[in-house]
């Protein structure tokens, strides 16, 4: 038995319109071996993105003989030049595993264009331990 399908259309095929390039800076001073992998500064389309990448051999985990190794308590801040906080629009967490009490693997903060621009600086704060990073203007933004 032989099977053919065709497909026509009534609608002329359009180019796809080419999207806008994702620039980012990796935020090398933020990272903390074995409790921050990667901290990411991206300008996207319509948004930019705070991203905090963790070491997959970060994980909870219980070693024989040994107490349950913990990850690092992280909060993130986004600074203005004035020092005040620039706002987040959105926080979103990215977990694999499926088990409750799995750990993140990225936690991505999403924030507004405006709210962008006036971003000079990036403090982490890991357990008890406070690290900061200036950012770099992207292209022709002034910050």
């Amino acid at each position: 038995m032989c099977l053919a399908l065709t497909c026509c259309t009534a609608f002329p095929c359009l180019p796809a319109e080419p999207e806008s390039p994702v620039l980012a800076q990796d935020l090398k001073k933020l990272r903390v071996p074995g409790k921050v992998a990667a901290v990411l500064w991206t300008l996207r389309a319509d948004h930019y993105t705070l991203q905090v990448l963790f070491p997959r051999n970060s994980r909870m985990r219980s070693v024989p003989g040994q107490n349950l190794v913990k990850d690092p308590v992280i909060q993130a801040w986004l600074l203005k030049a004035d020092g005040t906080l620039v706002p987040a629009a959105r926080k979103s967490v990215s977990i694999s595993g499926q088990s409750p009490g799995t750990p993140p693997d990225e936690i991505l903060y999403s924030i507004a264009l405006p709210a962008g621009r006036e971003a000079v600086a990036v403090a982490l704060m890991i357990d008890n331990d406070y690290y900061i990073e200036q950012l770099k203007p992207f292209g022709n933004q002034k910050n």
